[in-house]
């Protein structure tokens, strides 16, 4: 495929040759116009040549001043004046000796006009050249002194030479254009594919080292510029990209350092100094350490693939509320801060049970962490949304921070301790999980003097 389209002429021909192509079309079209017209007036102005001989003659012969000899001249090859029998009274030179050149007699004030193509033979025989095509003939009846006759001129319709010369000016003048035209197309397309080009090469020096450039933007307001504005706001969003999955991998590598390193000192004071380290407690510690590395490792690929879309909720229909109590009863095990659940109320969505309770654990853990004296969980349903509403009595959450708190690896000042096991992706994890739902989550303000969040899924 690639070869293939190496082997496809650029844009810059294609456009050149299509241009060229539809001008040598109507060139042909608008010559051949031109060359039917040029026939038509040329036989035009023989005919009218002809009515105003057979006009001149006849107020001639009304008037009784005919000479001997009729004229012609141009394209008028022979004239005669002929009575009603058909004799011929008067001829122009070279034809004396034919007899009447048409045997139509008519009135005077009467003329007829017709092509005749055996005459063209006779007058040829007759005159001594050659006569191309018809002859056309007019007829016109006129009154004498000596009574009623026609006048009868024969004129050629023999056009070949004058159309010959145009068709030889048409030879050289149509490739000329042609020429012309492919030479102006190419100029102009490239003139115009110039801010493509420059586009290319400032495209092709971009690396993922360097997201930072931008193509450059041409000056006119064309589609040109409006693509250079869309790559560039492309570049943006990847070097923003770019930036978070640097900043991403360098504050997972911090975070898993903290509990591998911590796992390393443990066994290497254990090694050191066998008699003096407790197997129970050192049991106990590892099994903390390795617990908080899991959780870790878990966040981080529930939020890789909440980022590649790839965070898929198996639904069914679940008791949230069972959910909750069920999620509360793992952390009280292991916090010393009591959570108040009297206003849980009965709610049965559509949702992936073990993702809603991972969403549930991450947001007690944050609130038990966070409080002083107690956490408060309630759960309702409000029009077609299930709410759940987690508070604590700690430190409030600034308002210019409630959105913040929602990046990953955010810790406010009185949470950026990680000895009590924060890590700064719960609340990231809880709302990836939230918005694969459907749903969303927020801090809201405190219903118990310390931070409130609230998640909204949808029901079904």
């Amino acid at each position: 495929m690639a070869r293939r389209n190496r082997g496809r002429a650029g844009v810059r021909a294609r456009t050149t040759l299509f241009a060229t192509a539809v001008v040598a079309v109507a060139l042909a079209a608008g010559l051949l116009g031109l060359l039917l017209l040029a026939r038509s007036s040329f036989e035009t102005a023989i005919q009218n040549a002809a009515i105003a001989r057979a006009e001149s003659i006849a107020a001639l012969a009304q008037r009784g001043a005919l000479g001997d000899t009729l004229p012609t001249g141009g394209d008028i090859m022979a004239t005669q004046l002929v009575d009603p029998t058909g004799t011929v009274l008067r001829a122009s030179p070279g034809v004396e000796d034919l007899p009447a050149l048409s045997d139509q007699r008519l009135p005077p004030g009467e003329r007829n006009i017709y092509r005749d193509r055996g005459l063209s033979d006779d007058l040829e025989e007759q005159l001594g050249y050659r006569v191309e095509g018809a002859t056309l003939v007019v007829v016109l009846g006129t009154g004498t002194p000596q009574g009623d006759v026609g006048v009868v001129v024969a004129a050629s319709l023999d056009t070949e030479d004058t159309l010959d010369a145009l068709l030889d000016i048409l030879a050289w003048t149509f490739p000329a254009l042609l020429i012309l035209v492919a030479l102006v197309t190419w100029w102009v397309t490239g003139r115009a594919l110039r801010p493509v080009e420059a586009m290319r090469v400032e495209a092709d020096q971009i690396s993922h080292t360097d997201l930072h450039r931008r193509l450059p933007v041409p000056p006119s307001d064309d589609e040109v510029r409006r693509l250079a504005e869309t790559m560039n706001e492309m570049l943006e969003r990847l070097e923003t990209s770019a930036e978070e999955h640097y900043q991403f991998v360098a504050d997972a590598s911090h975070e898993l350092k903290s509990p591998v390193a911590a796992i390393r000192t443990m066994l290497e004071v254990a090694r050191a100094n066998p008699g003096s380290v407790e197997f129970e407690t050192l049991l106990e510690d590892l099994l903390h350490e390795d617990l908080r590395l899991e959780m870790l490792v878990g966040d981080l690929l529930t939020l890789a693939r909440a980022d590649e879309k790839a965070l898929a909720v198996r639904l069914e229909e679940v008791d949230l509320d069972d959910l909750v109590r069920s999620e509360v009863g793992m952390v009280v095990s292991r916090s010393s801060a009591p959570v108040d659940l009297t206003a849980v109320g009965p709610v049965r969505i559509a949702a992936d049970p073990d993702r809603l309770r991972q969403l549930l654990r991450n947001l007690l853990d944050n609130s038990v962490r966070h409080a002083h004296s107690g956490v408060w969980v309630e759960t309702s349903r409000q029009g077609a949304d299930a709410v759940v509403l987690v508070s604590n009595d700690g430190d409030p959450i600034p308002p210019g921070d409630r959105q913040r708190i929602f990046d990953r690896f955010v810790r406010l000042d009185s949470g950026r301790g990680r000895e009590d096991g924060g890590t700064g992706l719960g609340l990231p994890v809880v709302q990836a999980i939230a918005l694969a739902h459907g749903g969303r989550v927020a801090a809201i303000d405190p219903l118990h003097d310390g931070a409130t969040f609230e998640v909204r899924l949808p029901v079904g």
